[in-house]
């Protein structure tokens, strides 16, 4: 990875200090930042998700991948075999990188541009997508991020080590034979000269202009929007805001979009190819018998046709929109209506029962049943609103008959108003309402025989 040392690279700052770290310390500083890569998938519905993690290159072997790296050429290649595979109907990258090497982004940026006009190719950031990693997913036809996830640092950096000091402290001393005023600029056994670090400097910018005009020209914002962001990373709301991402959401969220973009071009492609299958047939109905100025105005006109029939597409496409709004109102409106006819029914029940008491002259219904029943019938527990009820009617009989035996009135009257019952009279009025609990239970089982 010695290759990343001077090397221009568009990358975070956490990207660069892991670089550092790996420069410094070697491999084995590695496994702890760079998490393994998530194997490529495809869904059952034929969506590509290609993984895009780790430091990009320019080209990653496999022992730079055994550490987290990942190259362009690598992702390049899962995305051409997901176009040529007819049973991939789109491509998701899942991108959680700082970014990498400027050599080779831009290349693939522009591929990824022009691929999406084959399938679709969306971006998800899970959780980041910075620096050459966002070129990437700036180039897809839509951007997503999580709430917690960032997007941008839209910038250039190229890191000079100047390790004279520490050779210095070494006994170490770099002599060198050479041809060419600039063959040693930037050499890390030295500090960097005045025309070395104007020359980077120079090279710095002009990849920034081309990162710029890269991320405005994908995500139609002005160069001096891309500019104003000043490298910075966005998160979640915040990239949306600026015009960095187009939604903040989950993966799924993102194959959400995805599967409805694969839909809308569907219904295109088809509109399309029927448009210029008309086109052929009239061309080839008058060129046995038309000079070519006729073919050519039936061409016209057939491609007129076809415009007109895409024009109908988008049409039919705001209609099923607006139907489709319309539906999920009615959806609402309708579970409303239900929730009030199911409250009517209940409160139609329970004034019946209420009814059926007063007309036989029984004790009022409690108040505490009433309340149970109603709540049973909301819920579509009509059996159980039912039982309660019958229960009701019971207890209210019991106090009916309670009410009626001899010896509980004559006990009302002897007591004075206002007086606290006796423990007998108590006990009396308990053991006369378990009798008419049990006789009333009786009677309703002989009448269920």
């Amino acid at each position: 990875m010695m290759r990343l040392q001077g090397a221009p690279l568009a990358i975070s700052q956490r990207g660069l200090e892991a670089v550092r770290a790996q420069l410094e310390r070697g491999a084995e500083a590695f496994p702890s930042v760079a998490p393994s890569t998530p194997a490529d998938t495809v869904t059952s519905d034929g969506v590509a998700v290609i993984s895009v993690n780790g430091v990009l290159l320019a080209h990653a072997d496999e022992i730079d991948e055994m550490f987290g790296f990942k190259g362009y050429s690598t992702v390049e290649a899962s995305i051409a075999k997901a176009l040529a595979d007819r049973s991939v109907n789109g491509v998701l990258l899942s991108i959680n990188s700082p970014g990498g090497e400027c050599a080779g982004c831009f290349e693939l940026a522009e591929k990824i541009a022009a691929w999406d006009g084959v399938k679709p190719i969306h971006a998800a950031a899970t959780p980041m997508a910075a620096s050459a990693a966002y070129a990437l997913a700036s180039a897809s036809g839509r951007v997503t991020v999580s709430r917690a996830g960032d997007v941008g640092s839209v910038g250039v950096v190229q890191p000079h080590v100047d390790l004279s000091g520490f050779d210095q402290k070494l006994g170490v001393k770099w002599s060198y034979v050479y041809a060419g005023a600039k063959k040693l600029d930037g050499d890390p056994h030295g500090p960097l000269s005045d025309s070395a670090r104007a020359d980077r400097q120079a090279e710095v910018d002009r990849l920034y202009a081309m990162f710029v005009k890269s991320v405005a020209d994908n995500r139609g914002l002005a160069q001096r929007d891309v500019r104003d962001t000043e490298a910075g990373m966005f998160m979640g709301d915040a990239a949306v805001k600026v015009g960095l991402a187009d939604q903040v959401g989950t993966l799924d969220d993102a194959l959400a979009s995805l599967r409805a973009e694969i839909k809308r071009r569907g219904a295109m492609s088809f509109q399309k190819n029927v448009a210029s299958k008309l086109a052929m047939i009239a061309a080839l109905a008058v060129t046995a018998e038309s000079d070519e100025s006729t073919i050519l105005a039936g061409i016209d006109k057939t491609l007129e046709l076809a415009q007109a029939s895409e024009k109908r597409v988008h049409e039919i496409e705001k209609a099923l929109g607006e139907r489709d709004a319309q539906l999920a109102a009615l959806g609402e409106e309708n579970s409303k209506l239900q929730a009030a006819a199911v409250k009517a029914g209940a409160d139609h029940a329970i004034e019946l029962a209420k009814t059926r008491l007063v007309e036989a002259g029984f004790a009022p219904m409690d108040k505490e049943v009433e309340e149970d029943a109603r709540a049973l019938f909301v819920l579509g527990k009509a059996e159980l609103a039912k039982r309660t009820l019958d229960r009701g009617l019971d207890v209210a009989k019991a106090k009916k008959a309670a009410l009626s035996d001899p010896k509980a009135r004559v006990q009302r009257e002897e007591k004075p108003e206002g007086s606290p019952e006796s423990k007998q009279a108590v006990l009396e009025k308990a053991k006369a309402n378990a009798a008419a609990l049990a006789e009333a239970g009786k009677s309703k089982r002989s009448a269920a025989k």
